[in-house]
């Protein structure tokens, strides 16, 4: 057999893998990534709160409507009800919960991420350049 001398000094000879104790895969060192956290964090901090707020707001219809029918009965004006009304700002509001998060996430998402996806664009040219 004849010896590879590209071969990383820590991969087995006789299988060219590495231990399993040392093996990392790509996803699992980007994870690790300090600036990857950090857009983790961010991103964890606005989709919860903003998930739960829209899960109350989407259910309240459900609720009202078996807990308070004279309400959701209520005309506003000729045959249209509280109810209609607020059924159809489910709509609205789904429309302006994805805006607010793209105009939150264009400043506060995109910036770290732009940084992080050049880092390990910049990383991998330069193993690139060591492997030759």
């Amino acid at each position: 057999m004849v010896d590879d001398v590209r071969r990383h000094p820590s991969r087995s000879p006789t299988t060219g893998r590495m231990p399993a104790e040392e093996a990392v895969t790509a996803t699992e060192a980007v994870g690790r990534d300090p600036e990857m956290v950090e857009l983790e964090r961010r991103h964890s901090r606005f989709v919860w709160p903003t998930t739960i707020f829209f899960l109350v707001y989407y259910l309240s219809l459900n609720v009202l409507a078996g807990t308070s029918p004279g309400l959701m009965g209520r005309k506003l004006f000729g045959e249209f009800t509280f109810g209609y009304l607020f059924a159809l700002s489910q709509f609205v509001m789904a429309f302006v919960v994805a805006w607010v998060y793209a105009r939150w996430a264009a400043t506060r998402m995109d910036p770290l991420a732009r940084d992080l996806r050049d880092k390990l664009h910049r990383q991998r040219i330069k193993e690139k350049e060591a492997a030759q």
